[in-house]
């Protein structure tokens, strides 16, 4: 049984309180179309999962004394306490921030203001390039600053922007931290997201798993869960090519023996079967004795309809060892 099917690995509650009535059944509905087919939310208090909200804290911007230095144009003169819209806190959170640029300022002020900037946009690439020069310069702690990212990217989850600034963090501290087991959490919420899914292979690829094993066990999770994953299909790909070198030849036979009766099971699964022409490829490459004896013709007719795989599911069987 897979260490992510009991719980352990996360510390994670898994949990689904349908219990068949209408009104459930909608907001079951409603939580699949917004979070891709999951319907159960992921807890994990370990690692404080999911993540509070980054609240905005807008007294500074009232602070005359904190930008009387500032030279700004048609910044709002109201008190941003008591008349406060979103386009009034752009327009002078905006103000203030271009006037840092153009001085090339990297304090404090300008970090709170990034913070600002990013909360209303979280794509927006100028403040969060501004915020990491403002790293830099001010020596803070990393830890803390990907705890800031990973919080916007639970408000935004697909942005590009948040995942490749905690990309710079870890190459900052040459250090991967605990992104791991965080992205992780975050592809069981969104398990289609291809910005987590890419940085999580960034991320293999850069330091190592913490542990091979986990990275299969995981993978083999998501795709029963849900065997219609081609993200999920595509890491696991990954994987046996990354780790080829360290993998026992059984072991990636054995997979593809699994696999392909998944296949057998579901012939309509596209995405199931281009991973196994892309890894019957890379097996005739690598252990060619193994195909030898195979007519390869079988592989046209899985881009079509996949028919008639049975009889090939067979030629391939053979014993599940470990890793």
């Amino acid at each position: 049984m897979s260490a992510y099917s009991r719980n352990r690995s996360f510390d994670s509650n898994y949990s689904d309180t349908s219990d068949g009535s209408e009104e459930d059944v909608r907001i079951r509905d409603k939580l699949r179309n917004e979070c891709e087919g999951v319907s159960t939310r992921i807890i994990c208090e370990k690692l404080n999962f999911p993540y509070n909200p980054v609240e905005l804290d807008l007294s500074l911007l009232d602070d005359e004394s904190v930008w009387s230095d500032l030279e700004v144009e048609n910044t709002p003169k109201d008190n941003l306490l008591f008349e406060l819209t979103r386009e009034l806190l752009a327009v002078r959170i905006s103000s203030l921030f271009n006037v840092l640029i153009k001085n090339k300022e990297y304090s404090t002020r300008g970090l709170y203001l990034s913070k600002l900037m990013i909360k209303l946009n979280p794509a927006n690439y100028t403040a969060w390039y501004y915020r990491l020069e403002c790293i830099k310069t001010l020596d803070l702690n990393l830890e803390e600053e990907l705890e800031f990212a990973r919080r916007i990217t639970s408000e935004s989850i697909k942005s590009y922007q948040s995942w490749n600034h905690r990309r710079q963090i870890c190459e900052l501290a040459n250090s991967k931290f605990n992104e791991l087991e965080f992205v992780k959490l975050e592809i069981g919420t969104s398990p289609k997201n291809q910005s987590a899914w890419a940085y999580l292979t960034w991320l293999i690829k850069t330091f190592g798993p913490t542990d091979r094993s986990e990275e299969f066990e995981f993978v083999d999770f998501l795709v029963k869960t849900d065997v219609y994953n081609n993200s999920a299909w595509n890491y696991k790909n990954f994987l046996i090519k990354h780790f080829e070198g360290e993998l026992d030849l059984g072991y990636v036979l054995g997979e593809f023996a699994q696999d392909f009766q998944s296949l057998v099971e579901r012939p309509d699964n596209e995405s199931l079967c281009s991973y196994l022409i892309e890894m019957t490829s890379h097996i005739q490459r690598k252990h060619s004795r193994c195909m030898n004896d195979v007519d390869t013709e079988w592989l046209d007719s899985m881009r079509g309809k996949c028919k008639s795989i049975d009889c090939i599911s067979s030629k391939y069987k053979c014993q599940h060892s470990t890793l």
